[in-house]
């Protein structure tokens, strides 16, 4: 029985645009043929993000995380939560198995150095239930604690997050990197909803917002660099008189500290040129 692989499903394929167009279009293909096709993804979290990402698409899909293994593959679409480093199509009997690699590339593994470790045990220690944190990638969330679970597989601790539209992601400690305190002036944030593109747009424009606040700096200093400056003269006997018509005391506390303003002053002022 020949196996196919899903090369031309990955993001560096040329059939890409940058979106899941491609993948949506031959999802309802193989949907329309009667085809059964899982959609493995490592985690809850990235399943729930591919889930919210493929609704705008109204694909018939059917959310199943506890699918156990060496249960036969339902009928039509399916999101699961598994293991499985690539994925397969058995054309003569109908089936897809596509990884979540396949569809947003592959996942990078780093060890986890020292510095990182005191960085990952300091951000822990700063949280509590009910913080508002950020999110690299979903944006703002409220976190409610750590919870040890077992999930695809695998068996560790996870930040429970909690966003907008009682979205859940429960993130690895190891990844707490991606995670960190709310930190701002006036009353509660409002939560972002994973997958609606909300938290991009505001990174977009905040983007935007520094950019165009380095280019006002840029053109004030060069406009500074262009601006002929004016060279003060040396204090003359005049200025000796003029100090005469002002008969106040300075305070001894700030003499020294006048004193050195002025010398300051006069050398930039006879400086510039």
């Amino acid at each position: 029985m020949p196996v196919q692989g899903n090369g031309e499903l990955r993001p560096d394929h040329p059939a890409h645009d940058g979106t899941l167009g491609y993948l949506v279009a031959r999802l309802r293909e193989w949907h329309d043929d009667g085809w059964r096709v899982l959609l493995v993804c490592h985690q809850e979290g990235q399943a729930e993000r591919l889930r919210d990402l493929l609704e705008p698409s109204r694909l018939p899909l059917r959310w199943a995380p506890e699918l156990s293994a060496g249960t036969a593959a339902p009928p039509g679409l399916t999101i699961t939560v598994g293991n499985i480093t690539d994925g397969f199509r058995l054309a003569e009997e109908k089936l897809a198995v596509i990884t979540d690699d396949e569809i947003f590339g592959p996942r990078t593994h780093r060890r986890v150095r020292r510095r990182d470790r005191r960085v990952f045990e300091s951000s822990l220690a700063d949280l509590r239930p009910g913080h508002f944190v950020v999110h690299a990638d979903y944006g703002i969330a409220r976190y409610h604690g750590l919870l040890h679970l077992q999930a695809g597989g695998t068996e560790g601790d996870f930040l429970h997050l909690e966003f907008a539209g009682d979205d859940r992601l429960y993130l690895p400690v190891e990844r707490i990197e991606k995670v960190q305190k709310y930190v701002a002036d006036g009353g509660e944030p409002r939560l972002d909803k994973m997958g609606s593109g909300s938290w991009e747009k505001a990174k977009l424009k905040a983007r935007a917002a520094v950019e165009e606040l380095a280019r006002d700096l840029l053109h004030i200093q060069a406009r500074r660099q262009l601006t002929e400056g004016f060279r003060y003269t040396p204090p003359t006997g005049s200025t000796a008189s003029s100090k005469q018509l002002f008969p106040m005391k300075k305070p001894l506390t700030s003499s020294r500290q006048s004193r050195r303003c002025w010398l300051i002053c006069n050398r930039e002022s006879r400086s510039i040129g």
